[in-house]
């Protein structure tokens, strides 16, 4: 029987690794500082970061209850999206064996589980904002009828 190649090498792994890891982090502290500054007013309503719908660009003042509502689980998934590039990387050096193909399988899996925690919690920071800057509008839309 003919003995398998490794499909990955070592360094293709470890460049592959370490790029998208140090990703993660970059846009694990991008999430993090978007987050923090749009709910402190450092960022107001613009046309590229933070939540924009309609009801969060309706004012400044549902801007930033939006915002301020979402921050929390906004930056949550940012810490954690930092953090697994970190143990993604840490882990498959750890128990791969010296198998590059192993260690890419045990730090996909992490990277994999960052990314979804950061949809579900960006998504869920989103949805709590929208709702903010909805009752905003109702408010002001009450307040100007009476």
């Amino acid at each position: 029987m003919i003995a398998q190649e490794d499909p990955i090498g070592w360094t293709a792994a470890l460049i592959l690794m370490v790029t998208v890891s140090l990703v993660m982090v970059a846009v694990g502290w991008l999430v993090i500082v978007i987050a923090e500054r749009a709910a402190d007013g450092r960022l107001g309503s613009n046309g590229l970061a933070g939540i924009r719908t309609r009801a969060t660009r309706s004012s400044d003042e549902a801007w930033r209850a939006a915002h301020q509502v979402a921050e929390r689980p906004t930056a949550l998934a940012g810490w954690t999206t930092m953090a697994s590039g970190v143990a993604g990387l840490c882990l498959a050096l750890v128990f791969a064996d010296g198998d590059a193909e192993r260690a890419t399988s045990i730090w996909s899996v992490a990277i994999t589980v960052g990314g979804t925690l950061l949809l579900i919690l960006s998504g869920f920071g989103a949805w709590k904002g929208h709702a903010a800057a909805k009752r905003v509008q109702q408010q002001r839309s009450g307040a100007s009828e009476g």
